[in-house]
Protein backbone atom coordinates (compact mmCIF):
# COMPACT_ATOMS: atom_id res chain seq x y z
CA UNK A 1 0.00 0.00 0.00
CA UNK A 2 1.29 3.20 -0.87
CA UNK A 3 1.09 5.35 2.02
CA UNK A 4 1.72 8.93 -0.29
CA UNK A 5 -1.46 7.63 -2.51
CA UNK A 6 -3.11 7.19 0.82
CA UNK A 7 -2.25 10.38 2.53
CA UNK A 8 -3.49 12.29 -0.65
CA UNK A 9 -6.58 10.33 -0.85
CA UNK A 10 -7.73 11.50 2.93
CA UNK A 11 -7.12 15.16 1.96
CA UNK A 12 -8.76 15.47 -0.69
CA UNK A 13 -11.34 13.60 1.24
CA UNK A 14 -11.05 16.31 3.85
CA UNK A 15 -11.11 19.08 1.07
CA UNK A 16 -14.65 17.50 0.03
CA UNK A 17 -13.91 15.35 -2.86
CA UNK A 18 -13.82 11.57 -2.96
CA UNK A 19 -11.51 10.92 -6.60
CA UNK A 20 -11.61 7.45 -8.23
CA UNK A 21 -9.72 5.05 -5.88
CA UNK A 22 -9.59 1.74 -5.14
CA UNK A 23 -11.91 0.01 -2.72
CA UNK A 24 -8.45 -0.65 0.10
CA UNK A 25 -7.20 2.73 -0.35
CA UNK A 26 -10.67 4.48 0.60
CA UNK A 27 -10.49 2.57 3.80
CA UNK A 28 -6.77 3.60 4.64
CA UNK A 29 -7.55 6.87 3.77
CA UNK A 30 -10.70 6.94 5.71
CA UNK A 31 -8.97 4.54 8.66
CA UNK A 32 -6.51 7.74 8.47
CA UNK A 33 -8.30 10.70 9.09
CA UNK A 34 -10.33 8.45 11.73
CA UNK A 35 -6.42 8.36 13.53
CA UNK A 36 -6.01 11.54 13.42
CA UNK A 37 -9.55 12.80 14.52
CA UNK A 38 -8.18 14.21 17.70
CA UNK A 39 -6.05 16.59 15.73
CA UNK A 40 -7.88 17.25 12.92
CA UNK A 41 -10.57 20.44 12.04
CA UNK A 42 -14.29 19.81 12.38
CA UNK A 43 -14.92 21.29 8.76
CA UNK A 44 -12.54 18.35 7.30
CA UNK A 45 -14.36 15.54 8.74
CA UNK A 46 -17.87 17.55 7.91
CA UNK A 47 -16.68 17.51 3.85
CA UNK A 48 -15.12 14.00 4.23
CA UNK A 49 -18.47 12.65 5.29
CA UNK A 50 -20.51 14.59 3.01
CA UNK A 51 -18.27 13.45 -0.22
CA UNK A 52 -18.63 9.56 1.24
CA UNK A 53 -22.45 9.82 2.18
CA UNK A 54 -22.62 11.74 -1.92
CA UNK A 55 -20.78 8.74 -3.34
CA UNK A 56 -22.60 6.18 -1.15
CA UNK A 57 -19.92 4.99 0.69
CA UNK A 58 -21.90 4.61 3.97
CA UNK A 59 -19.58 1.92 5.53
CA UNK A 60 -16.38 4.34 5.68
CA UNK A 61 -19.24 7.64 7.00
CA UNK A 62 -20.25 5.18 9.70
CA UNK A 63 -16.55 4.45 10.34
CA UNK A 64 -15.97 8.38 10.76
CA UNK A 65 -19.25 9.23 12.84
CA UNK A 66 -18.46 6.40 15.23
CA UNK A 67 -14.96 7.09 15.58
CA UNK A 68 -15.97 10.61 16.09
CA UNK A 69 -18.38 10.08 19.17
CA UNK A 70 -15.21 8.10 20.65
CA UNK A 71 -13.01 10.53 20.26
CA UNK A 72 -14.52 14.07 20.23
CA UNK A 73 -17.68 16.08 21.41
CA UNK A 74 -21.01 16.56 19.81
CA UNK A 75 -21.13 18.29 16.32
CA UNK A 76 -24.43 18.66 15.03
CA UNK A 77 -23.58 17.93 11.07
CA UNK A 78 -20.97 15.50 12.00
CA UNK A 79 -23.97 13.61 13.81
CA UNK A 80 -26.18 14.55 10.88
CA UNK A 81 -24.15 12.42 8.26
CA UNK A 82 -23.22 9.51 10.59
CA UNK A 83 -27.40 9.69 11.23
CA UNK A 84 -27.72 9.60 7.10
CA UNK A 85 -25.16 6.83 6.86
CA UNK A 86 -27.10 4.71 9.44
CA UNK A 87 -30.31 4.96 7.49
CA UNK A 88 -29.26 3.64 3.82
CA UNK A 89 -27.38 0.65 5.96
CA UNK A 90 -30.66 0.21 7.33
CA UNK A 91 -29.19 0.59 10.75
CA UNK A 92 -32.58 2.15 11.96
CA UNK A 93 -32.53 1.65 15.44
CA UNK A 94 -29.20 3.29 16.27
CA UNK A 95 -29.89 5.99 13.56
CA UNK A 96 -33.31 7.02 15.58
CA UNK A 97 -31.23 6.95 19.00
CA UNK A 98 -28.39 9.26 17.72
CA UNK A 99 -30.82 11.39 16.42
CA UNK A 100 -33.20 11.48 19.43
CA UNK A 101 -30.12 12.23 21.44
CA UNK A 102 -28.83 14.69 19.10
CA UNK A 103 -32.42 16.51 18.88
CA UNK A 104 -31.35 17.37 22.88
CA UNK A 105 -28.44 18.93 22.25
CA UNK A 106 -29.56 21.09 19.77
CA UNK A 107 -32.26 22.36 21.25
CA UNK A 108 -30.60 23.15 24.94
CA UNK A 109 -30.30 26.95 25.43
CA UNK A 110 -26.41 26.96 24.56
CA UNK A 111 -26.10 25.20 21.40
CA UNK A 112 -25.39 27.06 18.92
CA UNK A 113 -26.76 28.05 15.38
CA UNK A 114 -25.00 25.44 13.77
CA UNK A 115 -26.71 22.72 16.17
CA UNK A 116 -29.72 24.52 16.25
CA UNK A 117 -29.33 24.75 11.98
CA UNK A 118 -29.47 20.89 11.98
CA UNK A 119 -32.74 20.38 13.80
CA UNK A 120 -35.06 20.50 10.61
CA UNK A 121 -32.94 17.97 9.07
CA UNK A 122 -32.95 15.74 12.40
CA UNK A 123 -36.66 16.03 12.27
CA UNK A 124 -36.58 15.25 8.89
CA UNK A 125 -34.25 12.20 9.22
CA UNK A 126 -36.65 10.42 12.04
CA UNK A 127 -39.62 10.72 8.92
CA UNK A 128 -37.06 8.96 6.60
CA UNK A 129 -36.28 6.42 9.33
CA UNK A 130 -40.36 5.97 9.51
CA UNK A 131 -40.59 5.63 5.89
CA UNK A 132 -37.75 2.93 5.76
CA UNK A 133 -39.33 0.98 8.31
CA UNK A 134 -42.90 0.95 6.53
CA UNK A 135 -41.13 0.12 3.45
CA UNK A 136 -39.34 -3.11 5.15
CA UNK A 137 -42.89 -4.26 7.00
CA UNK A 138 -45.64 -2.77 4.63
CA UNK A 139 -47.40 -1.53 8.35
CA UNK A 140 -49.22 1.11 7.39
CA UNK A 141 -48.75 3.10 10.67
CA UNK A 142 -45.29 3.88 9.93
CA UNK A 143 -46.00 5.39 7.11
CA UNK A 144 -48.51 7.43 8.80
CA UNK A 145 -45.89 8.23 11.94
CA UNK A 146 -43.63 9.63 8.55
CA UNK A 147 -45.87 11.81 7.03
CA UNK A 148 -47.04 13.04 10.45
CA UNK A 149 -43.01 13.88 11.32
CA UNK A 150 -42.80 15.77 7.59
CA UNK A 151 -46.15 17.39 8.76
CA UNK A 152 -44.75 18.57 11.80
CA UNK A 153 -41.77 20.51 9.57
CA UNK A 154 -44.28 22.08 7.80
CA UNK A 155 -46.00 23.70 10.45
CA UNK A 156 -42.67 25.77 11.45
CA UNK A 157 -41.10 28.56 9.62
CA UNK A 158 -40.80 28.64 5.97
CA UNK A 159 -37.41 27.30 4.90
CA UNK A 160 -35.37 25.02 2.24
CA UNK A 161 -35.81 22.10 4.80
CA UNK A 162 -40.23 22.22 4.48
CA UNK A 163 -39.94 22.40 0.70
CA UNK A 164 -37.85 18.53 0.82
CA UNK A 165 -40.58 17.94 3.73
CA UNK A 166 -43.36 18.53 1.70
CA UNK A 167 -42.27 16.70 -1.00
CA UNK A 168 -42.28 13.55 1.22
CA UNK A 169 -45.20 14.40 3.07
CA UNK A 170 -47.04 14.44 -0.85
CA UNK A 171 -44.71 11.00 -1.98
CA UNK A 172 -45.29 9.07 1.28
CA UNK A 173 -49.10 7.97 0.15
CA UNK A 174 -47.32 7.05 -3.40
CA UNK A 175 -45.79 4.15 -1.60
CA UNK A 176 -48.62 2.25 -0.23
Amino acid sequence: MDHDIIAKLAASLKAGDLPSAQPRDIEAAVRLIADELPHTPVEDVRNAMKALNDQRQFDHTRTLGKAWLEARSFDASITKRYAQALIDLFELDPAEKLLTDALGEARKAEAGAQAKSEIPEYLGLLGRIEKQRFVKTGDLDRLVSATDRYLEQLSGEPSNEGFWHAINVIASPMLR
